[in-house]
């Protein structure tokens, strides 16, 4: 479904009012034309900001009403990326008041590899996830109006509570494809701690100050390793 190419017809161009509270609606809203299989639906329309009548993209995301048996789609031009926290910034006005959920298309998470200068050779800082044991790195979504350091900056402070400063040259990413067909960008950059008194969140259970050699172990997922690899070689490089 994630990625279909469809037709949607606006019955309500940007500018609206609805009528329940009288407010101007921000984005053209209307229901699919074509393909067949999705005839009627609703459909948010987003990547074009004036009233139309009309318009053909590509399905970018799924909205969950609970307790509806219908979704409401969210279509963008072709070739228009918008990632998961654009796109609930975009319906809020609108999905707000339903406790709405959001599969989409395309979504990214930031973080860092932390590392710690002692006398005896820098430490590797991993934590690990409560929710399934895995040992990685701190990360999470992008939020509206993030750039990547400022999400990877909030989300170490969330998940260790430590300061950082980020290495400039270096910025790893990760593309993978979710089983529910997102498709999805880990973006990882190199971070000085200024000390190793690591305060955790209630969504891990324990951290790790490690060698980079014990650390590049102790990771659990293959690409997990590959980035911090890279990232150990661009720290090498700038001694």
């Amino acid at each position: 479904m994630l990625g279909e190419k469809v037709c949607i017809q606006i019955d309500q161009p940007i500018g609206t009012h609805c009528a329940a509270c009288g407010c101007a609606s921000p984005l053209n809203f209307g229901h699919i034309v074509q393909p067949p299989p999705f005839h009627g639906q609703q459909a948010y329309a987003l990547g074009i900001y004036e009233p139309i009548q009309q318009m053909e993209g590509h399905i970018i995301g799924r909205v969950e009403r609970p307790h509806q048996a219908e979704y409401v789609w969210v279509v963008a031009p072709p070739g228009r990326i918008f990632y998961a926290c654009d796109i609930r910034a975009a319906v809020h006005y609108q999905e707000a008041t339903y406790g709405s959920s959001l599969l989409p298309l395309y979504d990214k998470s930031c973080g860092g590899i932390l590392l710690y200068e002692t006398s005896d050779g820098p430490r590797v800082l991993l934590i690990r996830s409560r929710q399934n044991a895995y040992w990685g790195f701190p990360k999470g979504h992008m939020e509206e109006g993030e750039s990547e350091q400022d999400t990877a900056y909030r989300e170490i402070l969330e998940e260790t509570g430590l300061s950082v400063s980020f290495e400039p040259t270096f910025r790893g990413s990760i593309s993978l494809v979710l089983p529910e067909g997102t498709q999805k960008e880990l973006v990882f950059f190199l971070a000085y701690c200024h000390s190793m008194e690591v305060r955790l969140s209630c969504e891990h259970t324990d951290y790790r100050w490690l060698r980079p050699e014990e650390a590049a172990s102790q990771l659990t997922f293959a690409n997990d390793r590959h980035i911090f690899l890279q990232a150990m070689k661009q720290f090498h490089n700038q001694l």
